[in-house]
Parts: structure tokens; C-alpha cells; sequence
């Protein structure tokens, strides 16, 4: 498990990254959405280390990042 960056720690919060994870676990479904609109590589980011059902990962993420692709092309 990693450890907390030091400036957290001595803020006072030293499992944001756990509290993190949790609060997108929570919300998994919320990011898989985002991706889907094809505007949001950092919910892929996000859904890649948190998602710990890769099967599902894997599944979406060949379906979705295409429009990730496409969006960049036209723009």
C-alpha cells in the first residue's frame, strides 16, 4: 500500500489516498459515464487504477476509447 504524500500527512490527513479511493469506488459508475461522453481521458485514468474488476475495465475501455480518439481528431 502506498503511503500518504508527507504535506498530508502533516496536515492532518494521512489515508487521503484511501478516502480517495473509496469516494470513486462510491462513485465508479459516475466515472464510467464521464468516459463514455468521450470528453474525459482522467475518468479512464481514474477507472484504470481504481477499478479493481479489470474484467469490466477491459470491457468498457475497448468499447469506449475509441470516441476518446475520434474527439481528439476532429479537434
Amino acid at each position: 500500500m502506498k503511503t500518504a504524500h508527507w504535506a498530508e500527512i502533516e496536515a492532518g490527513a494521512p489515508e487521503i489516498e484511501i478516502d480517495c479511493q473509496i469516494a470513486a469506488w462510491e462513485g465508479i459508475w459516475v466515472l464510467y459515464q464521464e468516459y463514455a461522453s468521450g470528453h474525459a481521458m482522467m475518468a479512464r485514468m481514474i477507472l484504470d487504477a481504481v477499478d479493481t474488476d479489470r474484467e469490466r475495465f477491459a470491457y468498457f475501455d475497448e468499447k469506449l476509447i475509441g470516441r476518446i480518439h475520434k474527439r481528439r481528431k476532429r479537434s
